[in-house]
């Protein structure tokens, strides 16, 4: 089974750090709940399938240092990301663009993509 609804209730959630909700696959909606979430370091939504927006939400996570969103229904440019310091990215099987000038200017950083 796994989790259902959206991610609405972690908006007030202002100082989560870890994030793991994989593969539940009846989670829905946008990452926009988790704008408030700005001591965010780790977030794995892998297998989401149903769960999409772009990360333009994630922009002010400023801890984000590991973002698993493989196989999810998330969108869009890694350009949103690019003052989080990730050391740790997945996007396979996602439509994510940017994935080139992301790693020239992430070296550290391990791209899954």
């Amino acid at each position: 089974m796994g989790l259902e609804g959206t991610l609405a209730p972690l908006a007030s959630c202002l100082s989560l750090e870890i994030l793991e909700l994989r593969y539940c696959q009846q989670l829905t909606g946008g990452l926009d709940p988790l704008t408030s979430c700005r001591f965010l370091e780790t977030l794995s939504l892998a297998g989401c399938k149903k769960l999409t927006g772009t990360l333009a939400a994630l922009a002010s996570c400023a801890s984000l240092d590991t973002l698993l969103i493989y196989n999810s229904g998330i969108r869009g440019s890694l350009e949103h990301l690019r003052l989080c310091p990730l050391v740790s990215l997945n996007v396979r099987l996602c439509a994510i663009t940017g994935v080139d000038e992301f790693k020239r200017s992430h070296p550290g950083c391990s791209v899954s993509a």
